[in-house]
């Protein structure tokens, strides 16, 4: 005897429910007001990114002062994450090797980014940022674990 099927949140597969059908599990305010936040979350790092290389841009010799204070403000609140959440050592590794391995790039890369924005014209590259960060806000990875 087949026991009644359960809906999945999947698109590919088909199943004995219509294409529009929807869910009756509710989301309590505090789980929407969690995945709003992770919204505006990625938003506003986004924000924070355009006005760093604004300040940047307008002020260069203040290079060295910006990295301070974005360090001063990112340590502190990456333990007090790593705290709250229990990161294993692992996970903690990890994301000090991706560290590592970005800033190495980054570093690497200088001479090839500097003489690439020499050749490219600038609104070109305005253009293209701008492009990179919608599309970096519309394909983000939202996903909360969600009682389906």
């Amino acid at each position: 005897m087949k026991g009644r099927v359960k809906w999945r949140k999947i698109l590919y597969e088909r199943q004995p429910f219509p294409d529009d059908y929807m869910s009756s599990v509710k989301y309590s305010f505090v789980e929407a007001m969690c995945g709003a936040s992770r919204v505006v979350l990625h938003e506003d790092a986004i924000v924070i990114y355009a006005l760093v290389f604004s300040w940047m841009r307008r002020l260069p010799e203040s290079a060295p002062y910006i990295f301070l204070f974005l360090l001063v403000i990112i340590l502190p609140f990456y333990a007090l994450y790593a705290v709250l959440t229990c990161v294993r050592w692992s996970t903690l590794s990890d994301h000090l090797f991706t560290l590592l391995t970005l800033v190495f790039f980054g570093y690497a890369l200088t001479p090839v980014i500097r003489t690439l924005t020499d050749t490219i014209s600038t609104d070109t590259i305005y253009a293209m940022s701008t492009m990179l960060f919608i599309l970096s806000f519309i394909f983000h990875d939202y996903a909360m674990s969600a009682p389906v």
